[in-house]
C-alpha cells in the first residue's frame, strides 16, 4: 500500500512539474489553450507509457539495483518529496533526476556492490547528451527554418 502511495505522489508530480515544463512554451506561445494544452499532454502521457515504457521501467526498477518493496517505497517517496518541493516553489525539475538519486542511495545503503556502476553512469552520461542534443536540434532548426 506505500508503494501505491508513493507511485501515486510520483505520477501527480508528473502532471505538476513534468507536465507543466513540456506545456509552458505551448501555452505561452498562444498555440493552443492551457486546458486543451492539459488535456493533449495528458493523453500522449498515457499513449507514452502504454507503448514505450517498458524499457524504461526495467532499467529503473531492476537496473540500477535490487529493489524490494520498501526500499522501493523509499525511493519513490524520497524523489516524490523532492520534486513536490521544488514544484511548490514553481521550479521545474527532473523527476528522472531524483529518482535515480534516490534508488541510487538505496544501493549505497545496501552496499556499493549491489549499484551496477557501469548503468549509473551511462545513465549520467545521457544527462549531459540529452540536453546538449536538444540544445543544438533547436540551434539547428531555429537557424535553418526561422534565420
Amino acid at each position: 500500500m506505500l508503494l501505491i502511495g508513493s507511485g501515486s505522489l510520483i505520477a501527480f508530480n508528473t502532471g505538476a512539474n513534468e507536465l507543466a515544463t513540456i506545456l509552458g512554451p505551448v501555452v505561452h506561445a498562444e498555440v493552443v489553450g492551457k486546458y486543451e494544452a492539459f488535456a493533449l499532454g495528458t493523453a500522449f502521457v498515457f499513449i507514452g507509457a502504454y507503448f514505450l515504457s517498458y524499457r524504461v521501467v526495467d532499467t529503473v526498477g531492476k537496473g540500477i539495483t535490487a529493489l524490494d518493496p520498501f526500499s522501493g517505497f523509499a525511493a519513490q517517496f524520497g524523489a516524490g518529496a523532492c520534486v513536490l518541493l521544488f514544484t511548490i516553489f514553481g521550479m521545474p525539475i527532473s523527476t528522472t533526476y531524483c529518482i535515480i538519486g534516490a534508488i541510487s542511495g538505496v544501493g549505497l545503503v545496501k552496499g556499493m556492490g549491489t549499484v551496477k556502476k557501469e548503468l549509473l553512469f551511462r545513465i549520467l552520461r545521457n544527462w549531459i547528451l540529452g540536453p546538449a542534443l536538444g540544445f543544438g536540434i533547436c540551434f539547428l532548426i531555429i537557424r535553418l527554418f526561422f534565420l
